[in-house]
């Protein structure tokens, strides 16, 4: 019982660190974008951040990515592409 009980443990830490990850992303954008983002529009996956929204939001990002990248980067979030 003990061996399931720290698989459990390992996902759990595992499953917590993907939501730490879309809230850190989720602030940095927060901080440049003058439209509310929801949490639920993001989602990080292999790297790559992937963005649900409008056309304008879309566009916000593809202008920006380059500063959003670094600051993701800086804040030790290792992105290499928004999508």
């Amino acid at each position: 019982m003990e061996n399931l009980s720290v698989y459990l443990k390992r996902f759990t830490q595992l499953l917590s660190g993907k939501e730490d990850e879309k809230i850190i992303f989720h602030t940095i954008v927060q901080e440049l974008s003058p439209a509310k983002v929801p949490v639920e529009a993001v989602s990080i996956s292999n790297g790559v951040a992937y963005v649900s929204g409008n056309n304008s939001l879309k566009n916000f990002f593809f202008m920006n990515k380059k500063e959003i990248l670094k600051r993701c980067n800086e804040q030790g979030l290792a992105l290499t592409d928004l999508r």
